[in-house]
């Protein structure tokens, strides 16, 4: 070669790849299991080399029976990362790999999170089916026997199921992701039962909504109107109907004996995963849906501040019974802000699926929904004249939900920052 230069460089050049290519001949073996010592496929495994001048981090999976192995490693320390999600991430620091050496590391437990989003579903999946029947029972004896006491009892315990409803979807998703790598568990038969389950949310929430407004017109008017009551007895029955199916298909999901003919039992499709693809797949529809998130986060928000401050002793000169008539712009509000945000979870929920802050914030928008009731049906700040001052414990409610919001609106700001959601 004439270029001595050019030939110096390409000896270099290939010498280096040989050498990489040859570095070492360590095998390093392991295995992956829960609690119960289950076999966890698909489990992320990251391996560094903390030796100077190691390499950059190999990165690998579990096997079906959760096994994992390394070949042609160097000697070194090394630094193990097991990462699944629904599980703690387990890191195994100070491995020892010597050359030509097959090492197996022990058994790798991976822990589930200290607040198990798993149990917590497990508790709340029966509220939705045992609560509308209590409800639909007391509207039932309400409306025969013309109780306005137990009727207003009815519809307090509707919205309360719709309330209870949102978390039992959301830790649903987290349930779905624990328990999908098991095997016997049928994907399409969870995909389903998530698609039932949102249309039971969807049919609770308008049951919540027309509930509270019924509480609402009866403050007002003193009686509940015949268009309502009807709308009320009519979703109420939609919303039994669909959380029954939605925990008829759920049981299916572990109980495989009750699942006639395996994946082709289930005639629903993934309704939720088809409207979450139609959300990601569409750039203008989360864009869209971010902007009237935050219309109707300020509605409420602007509503919230009107009726508490006058209750913490603000704008004496108007009496609560002006204020009050604007309540259901708050709860229209209130209604944006479930819908949209609903749609973010079922278009994203791995991004919010284990977020404690995503947890902090359901579980914030949960008590000041349930605040809302304390102005809507309660005396105290109902018989409020011009110049009068409320009672101490309305005071102390009016002050919690003005907290409650801000927490609610710091959770979803600090959601991209302080949590994993993005």
């Amino acid at each position: 070669m004439k270029n001595p230069i050019l030939a110096a460089v390409l000896l270099l050049g290939f010498g280096g790849l040989a050498a990489d290519a040859q570095e070492g001949s360590a095998i390093l073996t392991g295995v992956v299991q829960d609690a119960q010592g289950t076999p966890i496929p698909h489990a992320k495994i990251s391996l560094l080399n903390t030796s100077p001048g190691g390499r950059s981090a190999i990165a690998s999976s579990t096997n079906n029976e959760g096994a994992f192995t390394y070949s042609m490693l160097s000697p070194g320390t090394y630094k193990l990362t097991v990462e699944l999600t629904g599980f703690k991430t387990s890191t195994l620091n100070g491995i020892i790999v010597k050359d030509g050496e097959k090492a197996a590391l022990p058994t790798i437990a991976l822990d589930t999170p200290y607040i198990d989003l798993t149990h917590y579903h497990l508790l709340l999946n029966h509220f939705p089916t045992i609560g509308t029947i209590i409800g639909l029972g007391m509207f039932l004896f309400a409306l025969i026997g013309k109780s306005k006491d137990l009727k207003e009892g009815a519809l307090v315990v509707f919205f309360g199921i719709a309330l209870l409803a949102i978390p039992t979807f959301v830790t649903g998703s987290a349930a779905q992701e624990a328990i999908s790598w098991r095997p016997n568990i049928s994907k399409t038969v969870i995909q389903a039962h998530e698609g039932a389950a949102l249309e039971a949310l969807v049919f609770a929430s308008i049951t919540g909504i027309f509930s509270w407004l019924g509480l609402w017109q009866i403050r007002r008017s003193k009686k509940l109107p015949a268009w309502n009551s009807v709308l009320i007895l009519g979703f109420a029955l939609m919303s039994l109907a669909l959380a029954s199916r939605a925990a008829n298909i759920g049981g299916e999901i572990r109980h495989s004996g009750i699942r006639i003919a395996g994946e082709t039992t289930i005639p629903e499709g993934p309704l939720a995963r088809e409207i979450g693809g139609w959300v990601t797949r569409l750039p203008w529809i989360w864009a869209s849906c971010e902007t009237v998130h935050f219309i109707g986060l300020s509605l409420l928000f602007g509503v919230v501040l009107l009726v508490d401050l006058r209750v913490l002793g603000m704008m004496k000169s108007v009496p609560f019974t002006t204020l009050h008539r604007i309540l259901p712009w708050g709860i229209l509000g209130f209604a944006v802000n479930l819908i949209t945000g609903m749609l973010f979870f079922v278009a994203a929920p791995g991004q919010y699926d284990w977020n404690p802050v995503f947890t902090w914030k359901i579980a914030l928008f949960l008590l000041a929904g349930a605040n809302g009731l304390y102005l809507t049906i309660v005396n105290d700040t109902w018989d409020l004249r011009a110049g009068e001052d409320a009672p101490a414990m309305a005071k102390f409610v009016a002050a919690s939900a003005i907290v409650l919001w801000v927490g609610v609106i710091y959770c979803g700001t600090m959601l991209p920052f302080i949590g994993n959601a993005f």
